[in-house]
C-alpha cells in the first residue's frame, strides 16, 4: 500500500512539471514562432 502511494505521488508530481513545461513552451512559442524542422532537427 505504501509503494502505491509513493507511485502515485511521483506521477502526479510529474504530471505536474509536464503541464508546468507545456506552458512554458507553449508562451516561449506565442513569443517568437519557431518552425517545427528546429525542434526536431537542431543544428
Amino acid at each position: 500500500m505504501k509503494a502505491k502511494g509513493r507511485i502515485l505521488l511521483l506521477t502526479s508530481c510529474l504530471f505536474l512539471l509536464l503541464l508546468l513545461l507545456a506552458k512554458i513552451h507553449l508562451r516561449n512559442h506565442q513569443e517568437e514562432e519557431l518552425p517545427l524542422s528546429d525542434w526536431f532537427d537542431p543544428r
